[in-house]
């Protein structure tokens, strides 16, 4: 499963290897605080990035609004922002009315 092996670095350093062949990045969801996948790609030259907010871990549409928003502030501050989510109707639905209003706001997906 991907949190375990993202503390295996036997198994990191040849996904790396491969990834930086192809010209690929990493992307960390930090499902677990003891990752290192995203220290093993920086150590190998390998582009990654790190997730800022899981949007659902909770499937209450209210929640996920939330979580929305508060990806939308962390772009602004940042100047970019990693949302995770997972393929449940409820993720959809709330998506499908976002996605038009940061749009309009000028955000890039």
């Amino acid at each position: 499963m991907g949190s375990r092996l993202s503390k295996n670095r036997d198994a990191l350093e040849m996904i790396m290897r491969a990834l930086y062949k192809r010209k690929m990045f990493y992307l960390d969801s930090l499902t677990t605080n003891d990752s290192i996948g995203w220290v093993v790609a920086k150590e190998l030259n390998v582009p990654f990035a790190k997730r800022d907010i899981f949007i659902d871990n909770s499937k209450k549409p209210l929640d996920i609004a939330l979580q929305l928003q508060k990806l939308e502030k962390i772009a602004l501050q940042k100047g970019y922002a990693i949302g995770i989510g997972h393929p449940n109707l409820s993720t959809f639905e709330e998506l499908t009315k976002w996605l038009p209003r940061i749009k309009q706001l000028g955000f890039k997906i």
